[in-house]
């Protein structure tokens, strides 16, 4: 076990992630909490794998009672500049301050190290080219800007 919790894990840059999101709906309060449905219509991603995010992804979200946590669930179809199409699937937390929270939500600047935004991502591809994708897990630190969020991932390695 200490041999475990004495290694250090590496981060290799991964993508850097734009996201277009279309108008949410407000599905209200249920068991879970609050939740609200967002469409991605797009968007771009560039690194060691670039490409467009495809419209058709959607951004499941799940508020606490003071709207102080907001967990996150997306999934979307990514096509790379060679034409392979890749899913992605990430989820985690967006944390804060509720009137911080707010003004995020808003589409206010707001300097990303004023509140937690992190998640955890896995893909699926078919092309034998990027089916080391398959093989791995990434991390990602979130920002919401006006025109939608933005990530940074990460390969765990």
């Amino acid at each position: 076990m200490e041999a475990l919790l004495s290694n250090e894990i590496s981060l290799k840059p991964l993508f850097y992630l734009k996201l277009r999101v279309g108008a949410h709906h407000n599905m209200g309060v249920t068991p879970r909490g609050y939740r609200r449905v967002a469409p991605v219509s797009g968007g771009r991603f560039e690194g060691r794998v670039s490409g467009e995010v495809l419209p058709g992804g959607t951004d499941w979200i799940t508020l606490n009672d003071d709207q102080s946590c907001m967990q996150i669930d997306v999934r979307l179809p990514l096509k790379t500049d060679e034409g392979s199409l890749v899913i992605l699937h990430y989820a985690g937390i967006r944390a804060g301050d509720p009137e911080i929270l707010a003004r995020v939500s808003s589409g206010e600047a707001v300097d990303p190290e004023s509140y937690y935004y992190y998640v955890t991502g896995s893909f699926e591809a078919s092309e034998p080219n990027l089916s080391w994708l398959n093989r791995l897990v990434c991390i990602g630190k979130g920002s919401r800007r006006s025109t939608g969020p933005e990530y940074a991932f990460f390969e765990v390695a």
